[in-house]
């Protein structure tokens, strides 16, 4: 049953908004008809929670505080309508419906600002605290999800893996704050210098990783370029004595994980600091998730 739900869930947090609010709508028109024609002593109120928590969790605030004036004045219409009552008995029902009003923003409200709580929480634990960009998590799920793209439609992509060269010297000759504002400008730089569907990731204290998606070499090469570039010159700019050494690595195939995947980049960037730093080394690489080429 729990299974049911969470699948439930899942798919309703699929839908636009639009959908969730016709779907909350006919639950609220179900609510009142069954209300109305099933003449109980037991009363349907809290039936009308379904449709207000639906459009508060998956819409939002306006949509749950809408749907819960709109769930009080039906119950009290229909209330109305079946009892026929006189004054003092619509008194009484009125101060009833404002009660329930009561009622259905308070859980409107706090469902809403739940789900802003977690949405905030799940944005913070994805993203690097400094430079606000992605972070290894992040960055981990996405290139699976790429990887997971390629392999069933095909293509290529790009990764490149950044280390700031003598960064260290920043720290030690100006101080943490002026390395913090470094890494930060890095950051800046670097996603300045891709396009919109690409991902940065910070990944080490002065590592930065690259995902190019549908990318190959030729196209990388003139990303990264143009990345040295933006780097080089926020470093003159500071006066910093810093470069950057880059190892790309082009996928014609799908790795066999995000781990290997980063290990060869990292193997390359490596390569580049060996044979000079400041400069970047780049490879296509043609591996299948069942061989490590």
């Amino acid at each position: 049953m729990r299974r049911v739900v969470w699948i439930v869930l899942e798919r309703l947090a699929r839908l636009a908004p639009s959908a969730v609010t016709a779907i909350a709508s006919l639950l609220l028109a179900l609510t009142v008809s069954a209300s109305y024609l099933i003449r109980l002593d037991f009363r349907f109120s809290v039936f009308y929670l379904a449709p207000i928590a639906l459009t508060a969790w998956f819409v939002g605030r306006r949509a749950g505080i809408l749907f819960s004036f709109l769930g009080a004045g039906l119950w009290l219409a229909e209330w109305l309508v079946e009892r026929r009552p006189g004054a003092t008995e619509i008194v009484v029902a009125c101060s009833n419906g404002v009660l329930l009003l009561g009622f259905f923003l308070l859980v409107s409200m706090l469902l809403s600002a739940l789900r802003a709580a977690l949405w905030r929480e799940r944005a913070t634990a994805r993203v690097d605290s400094l430079t606000q960009v992605s972070n290894r998590r992040a960055f981990s799920e996405l290139a699976e999800a790429e990887i997971e793209r390629m392999s069933r439609y095909g293509g290529r992509f790009t990764v490149a893996y950044l280390d700031l060269d003598d960064f260290k010297q920043v720290n030690d000759r100006f101080g943490h704050e002026t390395g913090d504002r470094v890494l930060v400008l890095a950051a800046q730089a670097i996603r300045k210098s891709l396009r919109a569907n690409d991902i940065v990731a910070r990944v080490g204290g002065d590592e930065f990783i690259v995902l190019l998606p549908q990318t190959d070499a030729r196209d990388a090469e003139a990303v990264l370029q143009k990345l040295e570039e933006h780097l080089a010159a926020i470093m003159r700019q500071g006066l910093w004595p810093v470069t950057v050494s880059i190892g790309a690595a082009t996928f014609e195939k799908p790795p066999v994980s995000v781990e290997r995947m980063v290990e060869m980049v990292d193997v390359l960037m490596y390569s580049a600091k060996a044979g000079g730093k400041g400069r970047l080394e780049k490879r296509i690489i043609v591996e299948s998730r069942g061989e490590a080429g």
